[in-house]
């Protein structure tokens, strides 16, 4: 006759950690700008990457607008409008505003609008 077979309880899985994270609010809505030195120099004509103009960079946080001249950076947060010049580069985040000059770059978030000149990419 064969042999019983033990049979061995089956372990519970462990119980996950909790742990309680108090994270501050954001009383009002603020923008940081940064000084962006990228190469500024004459290229050869052949097979290089294009001469960059110094870009200032801005960022903001909800609700913010930002604004920026001739070759500006800006990135935006939840609900923010951007408005910049020529040669910019725009990001605008959820329900965000982008309005750009001519030879400029846009990408938009859901519900976002944006508006370019002539010679720009908008995605």
């Amino acid at each position: 006759t064969p042999t019983p077979t033990p049979m061995t309880a089956a372990t519970p899985p462990p119980t996950p950690a909790t742990a309680n994270v108090t994270l501050p609010v954001a009383e009002q809505a603020g923008h940081e700008v940064f000084d962006v030195a990228l190469v500024s120099a004459a290229a050869p004509p052949v097979n290089t990457l294009p001469v960059t103009t110094p870009q200032n960079l801005q960022t903001a946080t909800y609700g913010s607008t930002l604004s920026g001249d001739n070759h500006s950076r800006l990135i935006a947060g939840y609900g923010s409008n951007e408005t910049a010049g020529n040669h910019s580069d725009l990001i605008a985040g959820y329900g965000s505003t982008g309005t750009a000059g001519s030879d400029s770059s846009l990408v938009a978030g859901y519900g976002s609008t944006q508006t370019a000149g002539g010679d720009s990419a908008l995605t």
